[in-house]
């Protein structure tokens, strides 16, 4: 029927067919027989789609939040102002999932997913510069109804270390705490640890930062997300020139422990809020 239809002719070699996992193997040689067609295959994807969806809905379309993820961690390093990441997050990254939405009802968690990941990329870099504009207008130093209210999971394959640093001027020392968590938001490993003669805040965060690098290369996980509320050291961590602070030392040592590790590492910065149980420690 297509061929008189259209006019063209199939290719049976190049043609495939698709059973379910229940069929007999009976039934599927008869209609391999019948159809004159001996490639049984299911291609993952066609034009950029699943083409098949099973049970495991959220783990079928998760390609669109990596694919988002990918896009947004690609902008850390570019000196864009707040108009320009809000241009690139309108045009580029909230495009992404347009095309499959049109054609699949895509599960909930995916929608928070990419939520997620957007919201952490905005409030993540911008948060100083907006709680700066909003002290400077409306006379406050706080703003509630916009901070994030819980902590967000990573991507699925990827892993979350929070990582806060803490000092103590009478006692002359500094305590760290790490926590790991997957994209479920499940618990995978913590640690802390106190070190003397440092009160320099800055300093301390930069320490916990190089710990939670070395903690996590550790660990059977490929793909890590440090998360703190330190904005400079992230900044710094994410400029391709050397630091020449104080911190820069820590910082190049850092650099060089991610490249020699088999693990690929991002970083991002989050709000107090977000980090309190790495602070607990």
């Amino acid at each position: 029927t297509y061929s008189q239809g259209s006019g063209q002719k199939i290719n049976l070699q190049k043609s495939s067919l698709y059973f379910d996992s229940h069929c007999p193997p009976n039934i599927k040689q008869k209609v391999m027989d019948a159809l004159n067609v001996r490639n049984e295959a299911l291609q993952a994807t066609y034009l950029g789609m699943p083409s098949y969806v099973g049970q495991s809905r959220v783990g079928v379309f998760n390609f669109i939040v990596e694919r988002m993820w990918k896009h947004v961690q690609g902008w850390n390093d570019k000196p864009l102002s707040r108009a320009g990441k809000e241009v690139l997050l309108k045009s580029v990254a909230q495009v992404i999932p347009t095309y499959v939405m049109n054609c699949f009802k895509l599960p909930d968690g995916i929608y928070e997913k990419m939520r997620a990941t957007i919201s952490n990329h905005w409030w993540g870099f911008e948060g100083a510069e907006i709680w700066k504009e909003l002290k400077k207008r409306c006379g406050f130093s706080r703003c509630d109804s916009l901070k994030p209210k819980r902590w967000d999971p990573p991507p699925e394959g990827w892993v979350m270390v929070n990582v806060d640093a803490a000092v103590f001027q009478k006692l002359n020392r500094m305590g760290l705490g790490i926590v790991i968590r997957n994209h479920k938001g499940d618990f995978l490993a913590a640690y802390r640890q106190g070190i003397d003669k440092i009160t320099n805040p800055e300093l301390a965060e930069t320490l916990a930062i190089r710990r939670a690098i070395v903690f996590a290369s550790g660990l059977p996980h490929v793909r890590v997300i440090i998360a703190t509320d330190c904005l400079s050291v992230v900044q710094k961590l994410q400029k391709e020139v050397k630091d020449r602070s104080s911190t820069g030392i820590i910082i190049q040592d850092i650099k060089k422990t991610m490249s020699a590790s088999n693990v690929l590492f991002s970083f991002i910065h989050v709000s107090r809020y977000c980090n309190v149980v790495a602070h607990a420690l």
